[in-house]
């Protein structure tokens, strides 16, 4: 019996590479400590800067607060969210 894993077409946009099959996730870790905070599965091919505040939201589920300061790759667009 095998483990069926649910595939996707996500679109990269770069020229080497314009497409990919898989599964997008959202991995978050401790800056310092390297230890995962939250993490899921991502249930289609959503834009990087949309999963910010569903990962803030599970954080605060798990821990009961969120992060003071965040580091995130240009992806996120966190800038126009907290500027």
């Amino acid at each position: 019996m095998g483990m069926w894993v649910r595939r996707n077409c996500i679109a990269k946009g770069k020229e080497h590479k314009e497409y990919e099959f898989g599964t997008k996730v959202s991995i978050t870790s401790g800056i310092n400590s390297g230890v995962i905070m939250s993490g899921y599965c991502l249930e289609k091919n959503d834009y990087d800067g949309h999963t910010l505040p569903r990962t803030l939201e599970q954080i605060k589920r798990l821990f009961g607060t969120v992060p003071k300061r965040l580091v995130a790759d240009r992806g996120q667009g966190i800038r126009s969210m907290f500027c």
